[in-house]
Order: C-alpha cells, then sequence, then structure tokens
C-alpha cells in the first residue's frame, strides 16, 4: 500500500474532528494521532495504524486508518506521509 499522510489533531474522521494527540510530536503545528490513543469525544481510538513509523513508541495513525468506532479518518497531512 502507498504511504498516506500521517493524522494529526483537528484532522477530520467520518464521523467528526481527532480531538488529541501525543504530547510531544507535532507535525505542522499540529500533535500526531497515534495507535490507542483516544482521538474523538466519545472514545473512539485508532485501532489501524503504521507498523514502520511511530511516535511516542506507538503507531502513527494515517488517513483512512480505522477508529474503534468504525469510522475512518478522512484527512490528514498532505506533506508528511507514513507505510
Amino acid at each position: 500500500m502507498a504511504d498516506r499522510g500521517v493524522a494529526r489533531k483537528s484532522d477530520s474522521t467520518t464521523e467528526g474532528l481527532i480531538t488529541s494527540g501525543t504530547t510531544t510530536v507535532i507535525i505542522e503545528d499540529k500533535l500526531v494521532a497515534v495507535e490507542g490513543l483516544s482521538v474523538d469525544s466519545k472514545g473512539a481510538n485508532v485501532l489501524s495504524h503504521s507498523s514502520t513509523v511511530f511516535a511516542e513508541d506507538k503507531g502513527v495513525a494515517r488517513l483512512s486508518d480505522s477508529m474503534s468506532n468504525g469510522h475512518l479518518i478522512s484527512s490528514a497531512s498532505q506533506t508528511v506521509f507514513a507505510g
């Protein structure tokens, strides 16, 4: 699969916006979303993620990755990518 944009706090999902990110890793002035992180107001977390690119020892979330509520990440960085 081709590399996909890395997801960040305030990027879109098919249900709303990503509401949280890492505490130390920033891309384009936004905190990076990672595996297991609760990313919306209802407690959904990132399920699928990169197996090769990490932030704070967790796989980074990318465009089209799935969340525990069945929704997908629908927007992400257009300049930083992860496989």
